[in-house]
C-alpha cells in the first residue's frame, strides 16, 4: 500500500501524540500508544525504517513506564520490522531480547 491511504490515520495519531505531551503523565501511556500506531502504519505502508523509529520511541516509554508487557510486545514488533527491513542481525538481537525478558 502506499503512505498516502494512511496519511489519514499518521496525522491523527501525532496529532494525539502531540496533544498527550511530555509533561502530562496521566497520558503517557496513550502517547505511547500513539507512538506504536504511528509505527504501524508506516509499516503497512512499506516504510519499515520510520516505523522502527516509532517503535523504538514507545519502546523507551515502555522502560520509562515501567510497563513490562508492552517493552516485551515492543521488542517482537521490532524484530519484525527488522526483517521486513532486511535486517536479519537486529531482526535476532531484537527476538532475544523479547525472549529474555520472558525468561526473567
Amino acid at each position: 500500500m502506499e503512505l498516502q491511504e494512511y496519511d489519514l490515520a499518521i496525522r491523527a495519531y501525532k496529532k494525539l501524540k502531540d496533544f498527550c505531551g511530555l509533561e502530562n503523565e496521566s497520558l503517557h501511556h496513550l502517547r505511547m500508544k500513539a507512538h506504536e500506531q504511528i509505527s504501524v502504519c508506516y509499516g503497512a505502508a512499506g516504510y519499515y525504517n520510520v516505523a522502527i523509529t516509532y517503535l523504538k520511541k514507545a519502546l523507551q516509554m515502555s522502560y520509562l513506564l515501567r510497563d513490562h508487557v508492552s517493552e516485551l510486545q515492543y521488542y517482537d514488533k521490532l524484530s519484525r520490522e527488522y526483517g521486513n527491513a532486511g535486517n536479519p542481525v537486529k531482526m535476532v538481537e531484537y527476538h532475544k531480547r523479547a525472549f529474555e525478558g520472558l525468561v526473567e
